[in-house]
């Protein structure tokens, strides 16, 4: 089994380093664990807040430190059920705009534009859903953060503000100023798992 914590070197990421290493010994699991900080990495794999957890490929985990149970879940069995990343852009009028995960990784590694966005600070919602037989059928974990476009639409990651400061010329924003509103969230839910049926 191969264990991948992706982050930066933050207090977070080290403790769920430390802890999947004491559990994966304390139950006499074989693992390979690495710490991964490359920056193309962790957008390859859908990460928008550290640390992430990823297991064969797959993320199973993000954003502040799992516990225990969790990650004695992980270890007892390799995870094995289907799931898929929606990601959206939320503007700042309440528009709720889907982005094809495909792009989403582009233009977090700078190899995209997205000029409908030019100029623009987005909040991010990156949802990680389980399916039953590739139909969407319950939301895992979720994902937000924000993304700041130039006047092109390239990413600008300089100019976003951050959550954590990783970045010595980082702004600091509060984690709160990327969440959705619950119209932005039910919007969200209606795209992925259909419009709810009327009691």
């Amino acid at each position: 089994m191969h264990v991948e914590v992706l982050g930066f070197d933050c207090p977070a990421c080290r403790k769920t380093f430390r802890l999947i290493e004491e559990i994966a010994k304390g139950q006499g699991v074989s693992i390979r664990l690495e710490k991964v900080d490359d920056p193309a990495r962790i957008a390859a794999c859908r990460v928008l807040a550290v640390p992430g957890v990823v297991i064969d490929g797959k993320l199973v985990y993000s954003g502040g430190v799992p516990d225990r149970k969790q990650i004695e879940g992980w270890l007892a069995q390799p995870v094995q059920e289907e799931h898929a990343s929606f990601v959206f852009l939320l503007d700042g009028t309440g528009g709720v705009h889907p982005l094809p995960h495909g792009l989403y990784v582009e233009l977090a590694k700078g190899e995209a534009t997205a000029p409908e966005f030019a100029g623009q600070q987005m909040r991010v919602a990156d949802w990680y859903v389980r399916l039953e037989g590739g139909t969407p059928v319950a939301l895992v974990n979720e994902n937000h953060a924000l993304m700041k476009f130039d006047a092109e639409g390239r990413v600008d990651w300089a100019a976003t503000p951050s959550f954590h400061p990783h970045r010595d010329s980082a702004v600091l924003a509060s984690e709160s100023a990327s969440l959705p509103s619950p119209q932005e969230r039910e919007r969200m839910q209606e795209l992925i798992f259909g419009a709810r049926p009327e009691a």
